[in-house]
């Protein structure tokens, strides 16, 4: 299939959560049986149906049945195997990214107002005032880190403390923190990072090009540590 159609509106067959491989697979044969009684279906419909086992929950034995039973009743006019797991791969990412996108869309409306937020720090201030206030905050902030075992590195510490305080900026801080192999880098900064918070710290050890786009926290003043 040459050109993948975008299904932007979820199917109502698909339903609200998950269902059973035996049910998606029933419905796509179901559906099928329909198809060969009409002639051979358009691609905009085969991907349909895709689109609608995606969104039910289908896992790879549902779609390779799925697929297999679309090419034992239409042969190869609808393409081949390789063509159709492509498509329904394809199609599978788009799904994904549309979910992500969702759950961002509903943390962005649930984020506070300006008066929610007025009203929660008025009532975090006496317990936050005097760690606000104080003079020797880096200081602070070195001894802590270094209470947890790192020996020395007071400027990685502070400018990853910095760095990480960044977030809440328009334009935060970036570091690129270089050193020899095993010198404790990743050590310093994530004990540092653990001032902040884990709500607050997105660390990748290994992932691929795209695992941001279909994370579904939300990556607004967070800190991205690879």
């Amino acid at each position: 299939m040459a050109e993948i159609i975008q299904f932007r509106q979820r199917s109502e067959q698909s339903g609200s959560g998950d269902r059973d491989d035996d049910e998606i697979i029933l419905h796509a044969n179901e559906q099928i049986t329909a198809w060969q009684a009409a002639g051979t279906p358009s691609l905009t419909a085969v991907q349909q149906l895709f689109y609608e086992s995606i969104g039910a929950g289908a896992s790879s034995m549902a779609r390779d049945r799925i697929i297999d039973a679309i090419i034992a009743a239409f042969e190869k006019e609808l393409g081949g195997k390789r063509a159709l797991v492509g498509t329904w791969n394809k199609l599978a990412k788009d799904f994904a990214a549309e979910c992500a996108q969702e759950a961002r869309n509903t943390v962005a409306k649930s984020e506070l107002t300006p008066e929610e937020k007025t009203v929660l720090r008025d009532a975090l201030w006496p317990t936050v005032q005097e760690l606000a206030q104080a003079p020797d905050l880096i200081d602070r902030v070195v001894h802590k880190v270094q209470s947890m075992g790192v020996v020395n590195e007071r400027n990685l510490i502070t400018l990853t403390y910095i760095g990480a305080t960044s977030r809440v900026l328009p334009s935060p801080i970036n570091i690129l923190a270089k050193g020899a192999s095993s010198g404790g880098k990743s050590f310093t900064i994530t004990h540092a990072l653990d001032l902040v918070g884990p709500d607050y710290v997105n660390k990748l050890t290994s992932s691929s090009a795209l695992s941001l786009v279909y994370d579904t926290r939300s990556l607004a003043h967070t800190v991205i540590f690879v």
